[in-house]
């Protein structure tokens, strides 16, 4: 063979050639395919500690990572670097402690963080376990840019959070954008107040959004919990910019005044165009769906719980109305006999007429299982 031709012999391991290696290090895409091999714990979790050690510097993705002996392989110090991180917190005491100890070593690089629980649970803000550490992936005492968290996009499910730990994270994190709390708690009397003017995504329950919370005498509480009496508002007052609501009611038994409801959508919602409603349950969804602002132009409901009859008697009066997506529990599903009608042709019929902007047909998608 001469000896300027590369030689073709295969190595055992395909990852040993040195251009390879070198090249590695600057693989962050999720769709290139040298970098989608180092990315998915299952293959990393079975490899020996050395190995761990030797290219863990190399993963930027931990995805559905559940099991003890998961959140250990990622427990290395090499392990520094993640952008993305998918994992459970409250499986048991030790993977509680391993799973904030890897989010600690990579919080100047976590980008996108999804954090659940083990179970659902009505009771889940009874249990320390299930209260999220959030100075385990946000700095209070960051100096210098370089030291503050570069996240994104949090997803904190099935856990609870208190209030002024919420107002922490905002602060910490001035690059989020996507903000998403399902089913999770946000538990206290607000001591501090924030608003975060980046995010544009806010997803909760129907509690949190809407819910004032009234103290009417300061000697109901510890004085180092409520200082004054008053009427402490909901979570949206946090987000002055908030475009996209999505919101989860997953209690058939809320009785939040509709007032209130109204109240809050003139207030915090003067940016909205996204609607996003999880769980039709109750006359106090029908309700706020009534009131929403006609600018609305993207809609996602659960059709299961949900009959057509009613989707038009709330939608078609609504002008802006564009999009109206089905979030779809049912497999047998069919799009063609609870298609929804033309927007065109039924705002015709009771003498309305659709915004300029406004295209004639209302699309209708299935989202699968989950928002």
């Amino acid at each position: 063979m001469p000896n300027n031709m590369t030689s073709t012999t295969s190595t055992k391991n395909s990852f040993a050639l040195n251009e390879l290696t070198q090249r590695l290090s600057k693989f962050d895409a999720t769709k290139d395919a040298v970098s989608s091999r180092l990315q998915y714990l299952l293959a990393i979790c079975r490899s020996p500690t050395e190995t761990i050690a030797r290219h863990g510097h190399r993963i930027r993705i931990a995805k559905n990572v559940k099991s003890l002996s998961q959140v250990s392989a990622l427990t290395s110090s090499s392990v520094n670097k993640l952008r993305k991180l998918h994992m459970r917190a409250t499986a048991s005491p030790s993977l509680h402690i391993r799973t904030y100890e890897v989010v600690l070593r990579n919080r100047v690089s976590l980008q996108n963080f999804y954090l659940f629980a083990n179970t659902s649970s009505f009771n889940q803000h009874e249990s320390s376990a299930n209260y999220v550490l959030t100075l385990a992936f946000v700095s209070l005492s960051a100096v210098s840019p370089s030291n503050l968290s570069k996240l994104t996009r949090l997803k904190i499910e099935q856990l609870c959070l208190t209030h002024d730990s919420l107002v922490e994270v905002l602060r910490g994190c001035p690059k989020l954008s996507d903000l998403r709390l399902p089913y999770t708690d946000v538990v206290g009397i607000p001591i501090q107040s924030f608003q975060h003017t980046g995010v544009s995504f806010f997803a909760s329950n129907f509690k949190n959004l809407f819910e004032s919370y009234k103290v009417p005498r300061a000697t109901a509480f510890s004085w180092w919990i409520v200082p004054v009496a008053g009427i402490y508002p909901s979570l949206l007052s946090y987000f002055p910019n908030l475009t996209t609501s999505s919101v989860c009611n997953y209690t058939a038994n809320t009785t939040i005044p509709s007032v209130e409801i109204k109240e809050a959508i003139s207030q915090h919602y003067s940016r909205l165009t996204g609607f996003q409603l999880e769980h039709f349950t109750g006359t106090i969804v029908f309700e706020f769906l009534m009131d929403i602002a006609d600018r609305v132009s993207q809609l996602v409901i659960r059709h299961n719980n949900m009959s057509v009859q009613m989707i038009k008697t709330i939608f078609l009066p609504q002008h802006s109305l564009i999009t109206l997506m089905h979030f779809s529990m049912s497999p047998g599903f069919n799009f063609e006999d609870d298609k929804v009608a033309s927007v065109h042709t039924r705002s015709q019929a009771i003498g309305q007429s659709p915004t300029a902007d406004a295209e004639e047909v209302l699309t209708v998608e299935d989202f699968g299982t989950s928002l």
